[in-house]
Formats: C-alpha cells, sequence, structure tokens
C-alpha cells in the first residue's frame, strides 16, 4: 500500500488505532435520554429533562467531532 506523501506507515497504524480508541470512547459516553427521564410512551416527563437531555447530547457530540484524531500528514497544532 503506498502512503500519502510525508506519512509512514507507523503513523497511519497509530492514526487508526487513536480512532478507535475514540470510537469506542464516544460509544461509552453518548448520553442516553432514559437517563434524563424519557419515557417511550410518553416521552419527556417534563421539559427540563429534555433540556438537560439536549445540552448532554450537544456536549457529547462536540466532544466526537473535535477530540476525533486528525490524519498523518494534516496540520495538528501539537505538531506529534
Amino acid at each position: 500500500m503506498e502512503y500519502p506523501k510525508g506519512t509512514t506507515k507507523e503513523q497511519w497504524e497509530r492514526y487508526y488505532d487513536d480512532l478507535k480508541a475514540h470510537e469506542n470512547r464516544c460509544d461509552k459516553e453518548k448520553p442516553k435520554n432514559t437517563d434524563y427521564g424519557y419515557d417511550s410512551m410518553f416521552g419527556f416527563r417534563a421539559e427540563a429533562d429534555r433540556t438537560a437531555y439536549n445540552k448532554a447530547h450537544a456536549n457529547w457530540e462536540m466532544m466526537c467531532s473535535c477530540d476525533a484524531p486528525n490524519k498523518p500528514g494534516y496540520y495538528r497544532a501539537n505538531n506529534d
């Protein structure tokens, strides 16, 4: 397999390992609506529960998108 210019096999292996670990962490930390008073028949019991779930879900989406590892060869702020 030919890797893009400026990258090595080790960098790509590390990227895929980091990506898998990140996906596992995101799956584990995903908020469940049942933890916020959601009932499958009636929905959320209170508007505060809906708001709390929406906030937790937005924070989770931000964490999953912003903390994802960058592909090797792309700019990274910490240069690793």
